[in-house]
């Protein structure tokens, strides 16, 4: 998934100024850069399509997102990507399999939030493979017969480098969401 990721973010460095203008304009647009793929902007958010591969970016939980894997309470989004693989394309496990990435603001330390969202899991019906964490970092892995989560929660100071968009009070919660035995 890493030289789709980064094939996905050559794309969109490449097309930020159009997409910009895109979303100005209103409406759907697709700008198409030969050899790399397209992206298509809308009010809503952006996807990019390369070789097979396909990343939505939103600030909305995507409606796909499987209901099976609980979200903490009180949570506020601040991004959400999906990934989806072509059927028979390489890398994260083809078959048409999507993955989701979700940045979320969660109320409380690092520590503390994990271990509320551990609970959840746990009662969900998910296998905790690893848990552990002090300070500024927590995290936590758990899996069910479906799907494989990966919950990293950080602390950041409210608004900083990699605590976009956090209030006061809140930790920051990289919540990775894969097919059970995709490898990811």
């Amino acid at each position: 998934m890493s030289r789709y990721l980064l094939r996905a973010a050559t794309l969109a460095a490449g097309a930020s100024f159009a997409a910009a203008s895109l979303a100005a304009c209103g409406g759907a647009r697709t700008v198409s850069i030969p050899g790399v793929g397209s992206m298509k902007a809308t009010h809503s958010g952006e996807v990019i399509t390369s070789g097979g591969h396909s990343l939505a970016a939103t600030t909305r939980i995507p409606s796909n997102f499987p209901s099976s894997v609980p979200i903490p309470s009180h949570t506020r989004i601040i991004e959400a990507l999906t990934g989806t693989n072509a059927p028979g394309s390489r890398g994260g496990g083809g078959g048409g399999s999507v993955s989701f990435d979700l940045t979320l603001a969660v109320p409380g330390p690092p520590a503390a939030a994990a271990a509320a969202y551990t609970s959840r899991l746990e009662s969900a019906g998910f296998t905790l493979s690893s848990s552990g964490g002090s300070g500024p970092e927590a995290v936590v892995l758990a899996h069910s017969p479906s799907w494989g989560v990966n919950a990293i929660f950080s602390a950041s100071s409210p608004g900083g480098a990699g605590g976009e968009g956090l209030r006061a009070g809140e930790c920051e919660l990289t919540l990775d969401v894969v097919p059970a035995g995709s490898g990811s």
